[in-house]
């Protein structure tokens, strides 16, 4: 029930899911050709992907808006909860690979 601590006044339809996946791989070689030269490679990888999502999306909203997006559409009414899921949802930030390589020579 930690939800009910959250938000009490909330309905749990009208709130988001977020699902977070992060990858990382690193490494690294080291070689010493001479005690004077010093070669190191390192290489690295890192993955981030968000999915959005909105709980109120299996709801039949009993108003049709022409919208193509499921779930309620947003509804704002001052001094209370929005009702209805965020605008641009659901959504996706994936995938957005970052990768790294580094070669340092010392002598």
């Amino acid at each position: 029930m930690e939800m009910e601590k959250i938000a009490p006044l909330s309905n749990k339809i009208f709130l988001n899911t977020y699902t977070i996946r992060t990858y990382t791989a690193s490494g690294s070689w080291i070689w010493t050709p001479s005690s004077t030269v010093v070669n190191e490679v390192r290489v690295g990888y890192n993955r981030y992907s968000v999915l959005t999502g909105s709980d109120d999306a299996s709801v039949k909203s009993p108003v049709n808006t022409g919208l193509l997006v499921p779930g309620f559409p947003v509804i704002n009414v001052g001094g209370f909860h929005q009702l209805g899921t965020w605008h641009n949802r659901p959504s996706n930030n994936a995938p957005n690979p970052y990768y790294d390589i580094q070669d340092n020579v010392s002598y």
